[in-house]
């Protein structure tokens, strides 16, 4: 085998040619978005609660009719952390034990975190909307 410049090249390209074809074949996209459940929507849904509290509108839009109940205020959840801890679903309803708190409060006790207070939620259509949303 004679190994001159263009050899070289020539190999490189079919080793690297070669290792992409392999690698690329028959595997799904890692970068694609995870599969969802039910579950996984529900948590997202109140997790979400403190971020769409900087405006106003998207805030009520996590409501079921697009509004947050009477006495419930934006401002009041912005600077929070919410923590879905567990999920129940039945049907179209569905109950979150959710700890609320700043999130100093889960970084300074992390075994007993923040207190917990149960939202209902409500499936319309794709999307989980917030029944209700007590703060502790």
């Amino acid at each position: 085998m004679n190994l001159t410049l263009e050899n070289i090249r020539r190999y490189t390209f079919l080793l690297l040619a070669a290792a992409v074809g392999l690698t690329g074949c028959g595997e799904s996209d890692p970068t694609g978005a995870p599969e969802r459940s039910p579950e996984g929507d529900v948590r997202n849904a109140v997790n979400e609660v403190p971020d769409m509290a900087g405006d106003a509108k998207s805030f009520n839009g996590l409501f079921v009719g697009g509004k947050a109940p009477a006495g419930i205020s934006a401002a009041d959840y912005y600077p929070l952390r919410c923590e879905a801890q567990s999920v129940e679903i039945a049907g179209d309803r569905a109950t979150a034990q959710v700890a609320v708190g700043k999130s100093a409060d889960f970084d300074a006790a992390p075994e007993t975190g923040p207190p917990t207070v149960e939202w209902a939620l409500v499936r319309e259509g794709d999307a989980w909307l917030l029944e209700s949303a007590p703060l502790p």
